[in-house]
């Protein structure tokens, strides 16, 4: 959590003449194995992707963390986050925001494709 907050701040500090702490709409801890928010609205499975999610623990810089597993989804498949966030920028969408992830992958996924981001709904 103090790295996250830390790279939220140090990004507004580049960005910004005076350094100034964004609102946090969304966090997702998986502290209670399931995708409750910690701030927010809950996440949401999409799909049938909620039968291929699993939550463990793992070691992390020395402590133990809950993770989620996630498989690789389809077009059908993935997670909705619904931030709360009203339109800005000067558009009817958000357009300015900042999204931070711990992400861990296993060493066998090593030089693999790995998307983690669709922010475009319509088909292609």
């Amino acid at each position: 959590m103090k790295r996250s907050l830390v790279l939220l701040t140090l990004g507004m500090c580049l960005n910004m003449a005076v350094c100034v702490r964004a609102a946090i709409t969304g966090q997702w801890d998986f502290n209670n194995s399931n995708l409750v928010a910690t701030i927010g609205t809950d996440l949401a499975y999409m799909g049938d992707t909620e039968s291929a999610t699993v939550f463990t623990t793992a070691t992390i810089g020395g402590q133990t963390a809950i993770v989620m597993g996630f498989p690789a989804c389809s077009q059908s498949q993935g997670y909705i986050m619904t931030h709360g966030i009203a339109p800005n920028g000067g558009g009817s969408y958000v357009n300015q925001y900042t999204l931070i992830m711990d992400v861990m992958f296993p060493a066998a996924s090593a030089g693999k494709w790995r998307g983690l981001w669709q922010t475009q709904t319509a088909s292609q």
